[in-house]
């Protein structure tokens, strides 16, 4: 399709208006694909899987709100339910495996959750992350990418 513009007005319309669009479509994408932030974030110092997703968090320029030190502030279960009770989805990785939850009921669902999110010292297992209304327990590079929505390498 060929425009044929007959005075310079009407091309300094046609430019404003593409420009003015360009302005509203550029910071949409950019927007859906800049780093959030993390709400809460419970990490252990010199723990490997930690240090990974410590890592993940740096490489994507994502900061933390609160940064929690598991060695120094344990976690304990009942903290860590009271905790569930304020989020609607739960992500936990064990092994090579993720595991998907709805919270809907904490106390229902607690017997069911314990093994996942409670580490065998007793208290909440590091790296524990919130953002919004979902925690993530464990790192995996490519759940870390979709809840936090960050573009580029995952991991």
């Amino acid at each position: 399709m060929v425009e044929i513009f007959n005075s310079r007005e009407s091309q300094a319309s046609r430019f404003f208006m593409h420009d003015c669009l360009l302005h509203l479509v550029i910071p949409f994408e950019k927007a859906r694909l800049m780093p959030t932030s993390v709400d809460w974030h419970y990490h252990r110092p010199h723990c490997e899987t930690c240090s990974k997703a410590q890592g993940f968090l740096d490489e994507h320029q994502v900061v933390s709100s609160e940064i929690v030190n598991a060695r120094k502030e344990s976690i304990e279960p009942v903290a860590a339910f009271a905790m569930l009770a304020q989020v609607d989805q739960l992500h936990v990785v064990r092994g090579a495996k993720v595991y998907d939850f709805e919270i809907t009921d904490v106390e229902a669902q607690r017997q069911k959750l314990e093994p996942f999110i409670i580490g065998r010292s007793g208290s909440l297992r590091a790296p524990t992350i919130r953002v919004g209304r979902t925690l993530i327990v464990g790192f995996e590079p490519q759940l870390y990418a979709r809840v936090l929505r960050v573009a580029g390498r995952q991991g």
